[in-house]
């Protein structure tokens, strides 16, 4: 079986060192509740996702797996005015944790490659707030090999 805490960890440790990451003090967590705090952005959150298992070949079903494994990681940005400028930022804090992201594309040896990442966009529409607040899901699609 895989260890998908293992992975997790080892993206959230990679994302966090990332000098980019801290240079612009991003707040990173790992399986924490999503953020709905707009002063604590830059936010970063590591979560787990679907995992696929596929028997080996050659015989050796029982102590052979290939696992396609899903992460996800939030990055959200914020503004106190404009929606524009709260754009511009999450922007450049995607590009940001995407080149964390792609400095290690086996996550520091816990998965053979990344094949595929998915961006997904949501926004606070909520009229009554005072505060733009954004974030980009990054979804991680990546396989890895056990026995």
């Amino acid at each position: 079986m895989i260890d998908i805490y293992s992975i997790t960890k080892a993206l959230y440790d990679q994302i966090r060192t990332h000098d980019e990451v801290v240079q612009d003090s991003f707040n990173v967590t790992h399986s924490e509740y999503v953020n709905m705090d707009p002063d604590l952005t830059p936010w970063v959150g590591i979560y787990k996702g679907p995992v696929s298992y596929d028997p080996g070949s050659l015989g050796r079903h029982s102590q052979s797996w290939d696992a396609t494994i899903t992460l996800q990681v939030v990055v959200q940005a914020s503004h106190g005015d404009n929606s524009l400028k709260c754009s511009e930022r999450l922007s450049d804090y995607e590009k940001i944790v995407l080149d964390a992201i792609w400095s290690d594309p086996t996550i520091g040896n816990n998965v053979d490659m990344i094949e595929a990442l998915n961006l997904e966009y949501a926004y606070n529409n909520e009229a009554s707030e005072s505060m733009y607040h954004q974030q980009a899901i990054i979804t991680i699609t990546a396989r890895t090999s056990t026995g």
